[in-house]
């Protein structure tokens, strides 16, 4: 997205209003969770939040959906959710990152 996070988050949680899904709903809160602790930033200054080999060899990065569904795993069971709940939002904080579908099939 093309979106300063803050706005990106806002406009997540505006397109949900339509689900009365709460598994939905708190996943569409918590998606982008994993951001910060994610992040690495290039040479021209762009964060990003996915891991990358550098052409050093190296790593940066963790994946933000990877990290976000275990921080949100972590939460919801400090807050003692139902086991099956902590279960479907973090799949769905997991996964948020597959490209929309663009037909049909």
């Amino acid at each position: 997205h093309s979106l300063p996070l803050g706005d990106h988050l806002l406009s997540v949680l505006e397109g949900i209003l339509e689900s009365d899904d709460p598994d939905l709903r708190l996943a569409a809160l918590l998606h982008d969770i994993g951001k910060p602790q994610s992040q690495w930033i290039d040479e021209k200054g762009v964060g990003h939040y996915y891991r990358t080999k550098l052409p050093d060899g190296s790593f940066a990065g963790q994946q933000h959906e990877e990290v976000g569904a275990q921080m949100a795993e972590e939460r919801l069971r400090a807050l003692r959710y139902p086991r099956n709940r902590i279960d479907q939002v973090s799949f769905l904080i997991r996964n948020h990152m597959f490209p929309a579908f663009s037909t049909l099939k």
